[in-house]
């Protein structure tokens, strides 16, 4: 999920000033912008709030040259103060946002089914519908709602700082992978049974799962390792981004590539396959066991080992020494007795 334009404030680390800009600006250099000044205010926030404000402290001259750029330990810290809030909601409200999502992100399957129709099959046609793959992505992510494969990363990280459990991970991942999975199965059942997708949209439409069922179990494994890459990195670069514009970039960059390249995506694919299932051409046991298995696996392995894990790595684990919370026993259990539900 995008985080927040305001990090929090945590009124106890007190209020922190602002590095010197325009007149204030050091005598040695230039000026420093309005902009900077604030991300490094806003850095130096987030840091406070969550154990490392050393770490966020900048010298004008930082601010000067760095500008608004956050580095790695800057952008992990600002993913970890967003899950801390995000997860701490109810069970109820997580399911809500994650069937909103699954219904949001059918509508890439919408677009791009609507776009073959018109086209055809062809290359040039594939790649055109491809540029409204990332339609679904831009309404979950702007709109903040809860998808799975972003939760590769997001809640990942409160595990390895050791602020959440490992079970606690484990149930946010089924409660959101199965309000996703429910969200595309209520959108494709209403494809299916309605003429929004008719006549050619509804043949392009069942040749678009056809064709994820017609790959091998470690074919969509492997796509869908690039897949969760690609989206986890999504995450990480939008906690790196300051405007909604450039989120909207990076959203559209990524995703459109998700779909160019034919990987796997568990959530949208699910939309195509279950629309098949609902027209009779495909049993759910294929789209448990065919679709679901190997493409959800293998987007969970490619955003926490490419994404999670790496980015953490370079962290040197300055971040977890500043917010551990959880000792081993709960960390690996989840008996902690004041660890939210969810």
């Amino acid at each position: 999920m995008p985080p927040p334009d305001d990090a929090p404030h945590d009124a106890a680390s007190g209020p922190s000033s602002p590095p010197p800009t325009g007149e204030d600006a050091d005598d040695g250099g230039e000026p420093v912008s309005e902009r900077d000044a604030a991300a490094a205010d806003d850095s130096r926030r987030v840091g406070a709030r969550y154990g490392l404000p050393g770490r966020f402290e900048r010298s004008d001259l930082e601010a000067e040259v760095v500008g608004d750029i956050f580095d790695t330990n800057e952008i992990f810290t600002r993913i970890v103060a967003n899950a801390d809030r995000e997860f701490g909601h109810s069970r109820q409200l997580l399911f809500w946002s994650g069937l909103a999502a699954g219904l949001a992100i059918s509508l890439s399957f919408l677009g791009m089914a609507t776009v073959e129709g018109a086209l055809g099959t062809s290359s040039a046609a594939r790649i055109t519908a491809a540029l409204l793959y990332p339609l679904g992505f831009i309404f979950t992510v702007l709109g903040r709602y809860q998808l799975f494969t972003e939760n590769t990363l997001t809640p990942v990280t409160l595990v390895l700082t050791w602020r959440a459990s490992i079970p606690r991970l484990m149930r946010i991942w089924g409660l959101v992978l199965g309000a996703n999975v429910l969200g595309t199965a209520f959108a494709g059942f209403y494809f299916s049974q309605t003429d929004v997708l008719s006549g050619p949209a509804a043949e392009a439409g069942i040749e678009i799962g056809r064709h994820l069922l017609e790959m091998d179990w470690w074919t969509l494994f492997f796509k869908g390792t690039i897949a969760g890459w690609l989206v986890a990195g999504m995450v990480w670069l939008n906690h790196a981004a300051r405007t909604a514009t450039a989120r909207l970039v990076i959203v559209f960059a990524l995703m459109f590539t998700v779909a160019a390249a034919d990987l796997a995506h568990c959530i949208v694919g699910s939309s195509e396959v279950l629309y098949l299932v609902f027209e009779g051409e495909a049993t759910v046991l294929d789209y448990f066991w065919r679709f679901l298995a190997p493409a959800a696996l293998g987007n969970t392995v490619g955003g926490v080992v490419l994404v999670a894990l790496l980015n953490y790595a370079q962290t040197g684990g300055e971040v977890r020494a500043g917010l551990q919370r959880l000792s081993w026993r709960e960390w690996l259990l989840g008996t902690a007795p004041h660890e939210p539900a969810a």
